[in-house]
């Protein structure tokens, strides 16, 4: 029988998967302990086991361990998104922005605080749940419209995908810089902020928000 021979990419592959998961994980302590109140390392650890004092509890699990936590869900989000996105156009310049599906997610998100302004369905718990989930509506109608503009003969292209992708963002683009203007300003603001994204006042009910989401 021939010898198998390992291919280098995968063992590269393997590498950069656990270098990436040690720096995750140093990055991951240096982060808890930045802040203005300093926690040495081991009460770091010992907080996280359970056994740390009321104050350290507040701030690390309360206040900077929802943050980290919803950073690293965000990171993994961006990265399967393209991954799946550049296997099916079969090109590794593609991502939801350029094909448009960030766009038209964000259309749906100011379209929802546009028409719910002011109320306390938009200013409520609630719409920590209902947010993402109307981003997600609004990426799949954004990815539907590129697929369906995108079918030709029976078939879709990557280079078509691609062409049809940048026009879907372009015109979900002017519609959301339409509604935005039609925003009061501090709305405005509010609108401008989520579509930025800030990991800014997180807790862990933004943490459970976003991860039934990410796990579809």
């Amino acid at each position: 029988m021939m010898p198998k021979h390992s291919d280098p990419k995968e063992g590269m592959f393997k590498k950069l998967l656990l270098l990436t998961g040690v720096l995750t994980v140093i990055v991951f302590f240096i982060s808890i302990n930045a802040g203005y109140i300093k926690i040495p390392l081991i009460d770091v650890i010992t907080t996280i086991l359970g056994n740390g004092t009321a104050q350290n509890e507040l701030t690390i699990l309360e206040f900077r361990l929802p943050r980290i936590v919803l950073a690293i869900l965000v990171g993994m989000g961006i990265a399967i998104s393209g991954a799946i996105l550049q296997g099916i156009s079969q090109n590794p310049l593609a991502d939801p922005g350029i094909l448009g599906i960030n766009a038209g997610a964000g259309f749906t998100v100011v379209l929802y605080m546009f028409f719910f302004q002011g109320t306390a369905f938009f200013k409520g718990w609630s719409s920590v749940f209902i947010m993402p989930f109307t981003a997600l509506v609004g990426s799949f109608l954004a990815a539907f419209l590129i697929y369906a503009l995108s079918w030709k003969k029976g078939q879709v292209t990557p280079a078509r995908l691609l062409l049809v992708g940048i026009g879907i963002n372009a015109a979900f683009g002017a519609g959301l810089v339409i509604f935005q203007m039609k925003m009061e300003p501090n709305n405005f603001m509010k609108a401008l902020i989520w579509l930025s994204g800030t990991i800014w006042g997180t807790n862990w009910t933004f943490v459970w928000a976003l991860l039934p989401w990410l796990v579809v």
